[in-house]
């Protein structure tokens, strides 16, 4: 019973576009930084609904020259969130996607220091659904990303992205 469309736009200009009786999918921790709080009416837990790569994260870049703002800027290093990132970008990045592309990925740090990325590729139609998950090494975060691509790659999602028209890098 629901429909599904691009929506684009920065958050002020997606939130104006809610149609009378309608929703929209956000990330919940942009619309909190950001101290805007429209109805929620659920939040989505990645067991049903898997976010698009890097959800709510916040990245700060500097030159690779500058040592002494990337000294400075190392006292807000998340290191589990750059971990859980670095293997959902490049499981994106093995799959050569983009926005466009129905996909997610979930990584989380587990209480023993493991990763756990979950990750999902579907067909433009939603008739073909792939899913799986890693649990490794967290300094081993972008070989789990890459490896659960090729596993679903392996698993029926060349076809799917050929469908796409997304070509494998």
């Amino acid at each position: 019973d629901l429909t599904f469309a691009s929506l684009r736009g920065n958050i002020a200009t997606r939130l104006e576009r809610i149609p009378p009786g309608g929703a929209i999918v956000m990330a919940a921790a942009a619309l909190d930084r950001l101290g805007l709080a429209p109805p929620v009416a659920e939040v989505l837990d990645p067991a049903l609904m898997l976010p698009q790569v890097a959800q709510g994260a916040i990245a700060v870049e500097c030159r690779a020259a500058d040592r002494a703002t990337a000294g400075l800027l190392g006292a807000i290093d998340d290191g589990p969130a750059r971990l859980c990132v670095t293997a959902e970008r490049a499981y994106l990045a093995r799959l050569g996607g983009g926005c466009d592309l129905p996909v997610g990925a979930h990584a989380t740090v587990g209480p023993d220091g493991d990763l756990r990325v979950e990750a999902l590729l579907a067909s433009l139609d939603g008739r073909i659904m792939l899913r799986s998950a890693a649990t490794g090494p967290a300094e081993s975060a972008r070989e789990l990303g890459a490896g659960l691509a090729d596993e679903l790659l392996a698993a029926g999602g060349r076809a799917v992205m050929a469908e796409a028209g997304t070509v494998l890098p």
